[in-house]
């Protein structure tokens, strides 16, 4: 198994995420993100390749996209000239 850890920078691509991205989602969602690991005196998480790889082998894969219309939303009114 690869153990390389990766940083921000190099998970990103692997992702398809930006960098700014991936910082976001740390803070506003990090269930969505695989497992990460807090190395003693270093700045920032840090994830192993091997981890990485299990979390995209267990996600599902969405092979039929959806097609519904969402509903229409009434918008502002217009102003009576």
């Amino acid at each position: 198994m690869d153990d390389r850890l990766l940083t921000i920078a190099t998970l990103a691509p692997i992702l398809c995420l930006s960098p700014g991205t991936l910082r976001n989602k740390l803070c506003t969602d990090p269930g969505s993100l695989p497992p990460r690991v807090k190395v003693p005196g270093t700045r920032g998480p840090r994830w192993r390749m091997s981890d990485v790889q299990a979390w995209l082998n267990a996600l599902p894969l969405n092979c039929e996209p959806d097609l519904t219309i969402p509903a229409r939303r009434p918008g502002r009114r217009r102003k009576a000239v």
